[in-house]
């Protein structure tokens, strides 16, 4: 490669943590000319990355993609395999802040960060960037230091929640979606004909396939495997089975099977992500 590719640029970074959490890093990334990794990452902390200049596609371990632009924010979580970059030859900048601790875990678990919805979209540019960098100031030197910058992140993501709070109500427009998700999420070690979901919620296969996946992120499928592997971490967590009886328990095929479906999902197998106790 003769030219470098991309160019970041670190503002801030915090290593002093308070019992919230720490806002990690923070800073700028520019890429020249189109650029995607090969491999999807995973991390242990989340991000936001807002995107300034350009546009690209990006892509998560769940099946989900979506194209993005300048204005749209892309949020990465932890544990959630992913990969994104732009995809034209033209000028990219994004803005990015990472970050990690129980209140955001919070906020996930209360559908405040919800990775089934990972792109949403804040214009003007010129005002959502200089919030972002209203966030960063001198890194903390203790713990109580460290609230302010975790607090002011709270802050902007509430502002973000409500500005796009309409994006979310207009993904549960249809009035048979909250239906549909109650059938593809019980009896999840049952197999599960999806046409006899589409019969049951009253519209034909192809549409309630194709319009779950506008409005969801993901196939019909996929959001039930989804289901299938929150239950697996739920029993990695919180039982003393085994890997295998997990497997049999969710009406897994096979061990390896489970364990293959799990990583491709997690990040990471089924031992390891209970040996780290998330």
């Amino acid at each position: 490669m003769e030219e470098k590719q991309f160019q970041t640029t670190t503002i801030y970074h915090g290593e002093e943590e308070s019992a919230l959490g720490r806002v990690v890093l923070a800073g700028t990334t520019q890429v020249f000319g189109p650029y995607q990794h090969s491999t999807m990452r995973v991390l242990e902390v989340f991000a936001l990355v807002y995107v300034v200049r350009g546009r690209g596609i990006y892509h998560n371990s769940t099946g989900y993609s979506h194209r993005f632009e300048a204005g749209d924010l892309i949020l990465i979580f932890p544990e959630l395999g992913h990969r994104y970059g732009p995809t034209e030859a033209e000028e990219y900048e994004e803005f990015f802040v990472v970050f990690k601790g129980p209140i955001f875990d919070f906020w996930r678990r209360c559908g405040l960060l919800n990775s089934a919805h990972p792109i949403l979209h804040l214009q003007p540019v010129e005002y959502w960037l200089g919030k972002f960098h209203q966030l960063l100031g001198a890194p903390p030197n203790n713990a109580s230091e460290a609230l302010q910058p975790v607090t002011r992140l709270c802050e902007l993501l509430a502002e973000i929640h409500v500005a796009t709070s309409t994006q979310a109500s207009v993904v549960d427009e249809s009035p048979w979606l909250s239906q549909a998700r109650s059938l593809l999420g019980a009896n999840i070690h049952l197999p599960l004909s999806y046409q006899s979901v589409a019969k049951e919620i009253g519209v034909t296969y192809d549409v309630f396939r194709h319009v779950f996946r506008r409005q969801t992120g993901v196939s019909p499928a996929r959001y039930r495997m989804n289901q299938r592997i929150a239950a697996a971490c739920d029993l990695l967590l919180h039982t003393a089975l085994g890997v295998k009886q997990i497997a049999e328990t969710l009406g897994f095929s096979s061990e390896f099977h489970f364990s293959q479906r799990f990583k491709e999902i997690k990040g990471v197998s089924p031992r390891k992500f209970r040996q780290r106790g998330e």
